[in-house]
C-alpha cells in the first residue's frame, strides 16, 4: 500500500507495507456505495478520513487513506459497493476479504432478517444507520464494545463509516464528484468500461458497475421519466431521513471460526474493528486489543480466576488442570506477557491467574522479556547453562548446554539427569515467577489487591513438569 497522509504533511513511508482495517474497507464501500445511490459514478477509488476521531465528527487535518474500490452496482432502490480487505504484509485472517456495503434511503430491519440494528453512528445520530448483514458478528456476552444482540461494528468503525458516507453526501451536495462519463447504452445493458450508461439509463438490478461507469439510481417514476440529476438542488430535494448503510462479509461466518471472536462471544461472523485505520507490520496492535476485550468479557461475565495460556495447546493443557472454567476465562497472551499480567492486575477485579506455557517461554520470562517474540530476544542458554553449572554439571555438559540452539535440545542433554533438569526448571521457573509478579503489582490500582498467581509448565510431549507455587492454596476450580 502507498503511503498515507497525516494533516496535510509529507507522506509516510515504511519498509514494509501497510494495510488497512474492516473498519476502514467499510468505510470506504460506503463511501462508493452512497455516491452511487445519489446518481454518481462508482469511483475506482475514495479517500476516507482515518481514527481517531473526536466525538463531534472529525477535523480538517485529520489522517486519511486512498482506498481502491472492487465493484459496486445498483438494486432496485439500493445501491452497493464492495472493496477487498488488505493486511498489508502482517495479513491475518480477514486478508483478501470481500466487505460489501448497500446503502439506502429506507431501512434494511424488515428485509434482510439477519439484521440485527440500526446502530446509530456515535456523533452522527440522525445521518447514518449501521445495519449487520451477513458474515458481520453478534455480539452475544458483556463485556464487548458492542451491547447484546448488536452487530460488532466497534465504537471507532461506526464513527468512521459514518464520517465517510456524510464526506459522500456532502461532496454530492456541493457537486464535487468525477464528472460523469458521456455516452450512450441501451436499458438494461450489462455495464462494462467497453459500454459505459448514458445518465438517466435504468441499470438491470444486481448488474455490477466497472468503476468509473456513470450510472443512475434508479428513481423513474414511468417509461420516460428522467433520473435525478446530481447536484445541490437534487441532493436536497432527495435527502429525507437518514442513510441506511448495511455491511456484509463475503465468508465471514467461516473467517470467524478462525479468529478469537467465538470466544469472546461474538457469533456469526466477524468484527468490523479498527482503531487506528490502517494495520501495521508487526505492531501487535490487534494482537493486545483482544486481550482487552478478554480480559472485559471475563469481567463482566463475574469470572474471577482466569487462565492465561501462551498458545492453543498450553491453554489446551491448562484447562485439563481446571476443566470447570469457562471458555471466556481463557485468555490467550500470545508474546505479550507483560501486557497482559498488567491489564489483568489493572482490571482490579481478578482475583487468581493461573499461567500456562512450555519452557522456551518460561526461559524468556526468567529473562524479563516483556515480549517474547523471537524477534524481541532470543532465548539465553547461557543462563541454564550458568544454573547447570552452580548445581554442580561437569564442564562438558556446560559446554555442550552452551551450544544448544534451543532450550528443548538443554533439556534433553538433561534426559540423564532427572535430579539436574529438575532442579535447573524449577529455577528458572522461580525467577520467572518473581518476575510475573513485579508486572502483576506494577499495574494494581489498589495496594492491597492483587491477583494471586500460579505457574503451570507443560513439557513439549505435553506432560505438567512444574507448577509454582505448590498446589493447595487455590482449590480445585
Amino acid at each position: 500500500m502507498g503511503p498515507f497522509t497525516k494533516g496535510g504533511g509529507k507522506a509516510s513511508f515504511s519498509m514494509l507495507k501497510e494495510g488497512f482495517t474492516t473498519g476502514t474497507a467499510a468505510a470506504a464501500a460506503a463511501h462508493a456505495a452512497t455516491l452511487l445511490l445519489s446518481g454518481f459514478p462508482l469511483p475506482r477509488s475514495v479517500s476516507v478520513p482515518l481514527p481517531p476521531f473526536p466525538d463531534n465528527g472529525h477535523t480538517p487535518r485529520q489522517a486519511r487513506l486512498s482506498v481502491p474500490v472492487a465493484d459496486g452496482g445498483l438494486n432496485g432502490e439500493t445501491a452497493f459497493a464492495s472493496v477487498i480487505k488488505d493486511g498489508g504484509d502482517d495479513p491475518d485472517v480477514t486478508h483478501g476479504a470481500r466487505i460489501t456495503v448497500t446503502a439506502s434511503r429506507t431501512s434494511f430491519a424488515n428485509t434482510h432478517p439477519r439484521v440485527l440494528g440500526p446502530v446509530r453512528a456515535a456523533g452522527h445520530p440522525e445521518d447514518v444507520l449501521l445495519y449487520g448483514g451477513e458474515g458481520v458478528g453478534v455480539a452475544t456476552l458483556p463485556g464487548l464494545p458492542a451491547r447484546i444482540g448488536e452487530p460488532a461494528i466497534n465504537p471507532e468503525p461506526r464513527k468512521q463509516i459514518a464520517a465517510a458516507v456524510l464526506e459522500a453526501l456532502r461532496a454530492v451536495s456541493s457537486g464535487r464528484t468525477p464528472d460523469m462519463l458521456k455516452a450512450s447504452g441501451t436499458p438494461g445493458t450489462p455495464v462494462t468500461p467497453e459500454t459505459p450508461v448514458t445518465p438517466g439509463t435504468p441499470v438491470t438490478p444486481g448488474t455490477p458497475v466497472t468503476p468509473g461507469t456513470p450510472v443512475t439510481n434508479g428513481e423513474r417514476s414511468g417509461k420516460d421519466a428522467p433520473a435525478p440529476t446530481p447536484g445541490p438542488e437534487n441532493f436536497e430535494k432527495n435527502r429525507e431521513g437518514p442513510i441506511h448503510i448495511l455491511i456484509s462479509v463475503t465468508e465471514g461466518e467461516n473467517l470467524a471460526r478462525r479468529t478469537m471472536n467465538p470466544r469472546l462471544g461474538v457469533i456469526g461472523g466477524i468484527s468490523i474493528l479498527g482503531t487506528r485505520g490502517i494495520v501495521r507490520p508487526y505492531s501487535h496492535e490487534a494482537w493486545t486489543k483482544t486481550i482487552e476485550q478478554s480480559l472485559d468479557v471475563a469481567a463482566a461475565m463475574g469470572l474471577s480466576k482466569i487462565l492465561v495460556s501462551t498458545g492453543r495447546r498450553s491453554a489446551r493443557l491448562g484447562l485439563a488442570l481446571y476443566p470447570r472454567f469457562a471458555e471466556q476465562s481463557c485468555i490467550q497472551a500470545a508474546d505479550h506477557a507483560a501486557f497482559t499480567l498488567r491489564a489483568a492486575a489493572g482490571k482490579n477485579f481478578f482475583t487468581h491467574l493461573f499461567w500456562a506455557c512450555f519452557p522456551g517461554k518460561l526461559l524468556k520470562l526468567a529473562q524479563r522479556l516483556e515480549n517474547t517474540h523471537a524477534w524481541r530476544g532470543s532465548s539465553d542458554l547461557a543462563l541454564v547453562a550458568d544454573i547447570c553449572r552452580e548445581e554442580g554439571a561437569d564442564l562438558a555438559l556446560e559446554s555442550a548446554l552452551r551450544a544448544c540452539p534451543t532450550i528443548s535440545a538443554a533439556f534433553t542433554l538433561l534426559d540423564d539427569e532427572p535430579g539436574l533438569r529438575f532442579v535447573t526448571l524449577t529455577r528458572l521457573g522461580r525467577a520467572a515467577f518473581a518476575v510475573m509478579g513485579e508486572w502483576l503489582a506494577s499495574a494494581r490500582p489498589s495496594p492491597s489487591f492483587l491477583p494471586e498467581l500460579r505457574l503451570h509448565v507443560f513439557s513439549t510431549d505435553e506432560r505438567l513438569l512444574l507448577t509454582l507455587p505448590e498446589p493447595g492454596g487455590y482449590g480445585s476450580d
